[in-house]
C-alpha cells in the first residue's frame, strides 16, 4: 500500500481541522494555496490532469482549480469527492482570497482564525 500522508487534527469545525492537518503534514505548507507554473498555456487542462487521479497534492490542486474558476460540479465530476467537502474547501479558498486582497479587518482576522488559518499563513498573505 502506498501512503499519501495521514494526519490527525482536532478543531471545532471541519475547516479548522483540515487546515491544522495540512500544517501537520510537515511539507512546509501553511495554507491551501498552490502556485501553478507560470509558463502554463492551458491551466484548465493541466489541473484536470492533476485532479483526475488521486495523489498527495490533489487537495492543493483542487484549491488552485477553484481559484481559477472551476465549478464545484466540474470538480465533483473529476474527483468524485463529495460536494459537501468541496463546498468546505471553497469557503477556505474564498476566505484566503479575501485575506489577500487588502489589509483585513479585525472581524475578518477573527473569522480566519476560527477557520484554522495559521498565523504564518496570515502573515504571508500581506506580502
Amino acid at each position: 500500500m502506498k501512503s499519501v500522508g495521514e494526519t490527525m487534527a482536532i478543531g471545532r469545525t471541519f475547516k479548522e481541522s483540515l487546515q491544522k492537518a495540512i500544517r501537520s503534514l510537515e511539507i512546509g505548507r501553511f495554507s491551501l494555496g498552490q502556485a501553478l507554473p507560470e509558463d502554463l498555456k492551458d491551466k484548465n487542462n493541466f489541473l484536470r490532469g492533476k485532479l483526475s487521479k488521486p495523489n498527495s497534492l490533489r487537495i492543493f490542486y483542487i484549491a488552485a482549480a477553484m481559484q481559477n474558476g472551476m465549478s464545484i460540479d466540474e470538480l465533483y465530476q473529476l474527483t468524485k469527492i463529495d460536494p459537501w467537502f468541496l463546498h468546505q474547501l471553497k469557503e477556505i479558498v474564498d476566505a484566503e482570497d479575501e485575506l489577500k486582497k487588502s489589509t483585513p479587518s479585525v472581524e475578518l482576522l477573527r473569522a480566519a482564525k476560527k477557520m484554522g488559518f495559521a498565523d504564518r499563513a496570515l502573515a504571508s498573505f500581506g506580502k
